[in-house]
């Protein structure tokens, strides 16, 4: 059933004037109008937009979503084209994603220390518990118990000054042992986060 822009509007969140400047883009190459001028949305037309949607929250340039909705000389070395700007936008996004994931770390670092100082001003909870729970859900699945041994065992010295907190920068083979290796680059990330937590 084709919508009007109000409704499709109203069913992605996209201003009408959003819809209009994706269209007048070129981002909407199938998109008609009915005889009055009116635009007229099929089913794949809004899923065009979900899709400009979605690239455009990650940011990804105008341009490239123009080429990858284009519908004209649809040949072999355009698909080419595509899947290769699409799995670059994929590392993109990934590497994003772990900036994300390190950044959520360090806020939940941070409110446990708050939390904990609230209650006692000489406390030194980093919110250990959760932070062996994040990291344990990136490892390989027979290591998680191993893993879970390790990182406790190492928040252990440091809350008892065995150790210091550079010790995490210290633990590539372990790195590479128990973890997945999709996670790597966001274990090492963190890692260097917990170097500077405070004992």
């Amino acid at each position: 059933m084709k919508k009007t822009i109000l409704q499709v509007s109203q069913i992605t969140g996209l201003s009408i004037a959003t819809i209009r400047y994706y269209d007048h883009l070129g981002l909407l190459p199938d998109l008609k109008r009915n005889a009055s001028g009116y635009r007229i949305f099929t089913q794949k037309d809004m899923s065009n937009l979900e899709l400009i949607r979605c690239f455009r929250a990650v940011k990804i340039p105008i341009k490239q979503i123009k080429s990858m909705v284009e519908t004209e000389k649809l040949t072999g070395k355009v698909f080419e084209k595509r899947l290769q700007t699409l799995s670059q936008q994929e590392q993109k996004l990934r590497e994003y994603r772990d900036d994300i994931e390190v950044a959520l770390l360090a806020i939940k670092i941070k409110i446990a220390r708050y939390s904990a100082l609230t209650k006692d001003t000489n406390s030194y909870d980093h919110g250990e518990e959760h932070i062996v729970n994040y990291l344990v859900e990136l490892t390989k699945k027979n290591y998680q118990s191993e893993a879970r041994k390790w990182l406790s065992g190492l928040f252990s010295d440091l809350m008892n000054k065995n150790v210091k907190p550079n010790i995490f920068l210290k633990k590539d083979k372990y790195i590479n042992l128990y973890f997945k290796k999709e996670n790597i680059n966001t274990v090492i990330a963190c890692f260097k986060l917990l170097s500077n937590l405070k004992y």
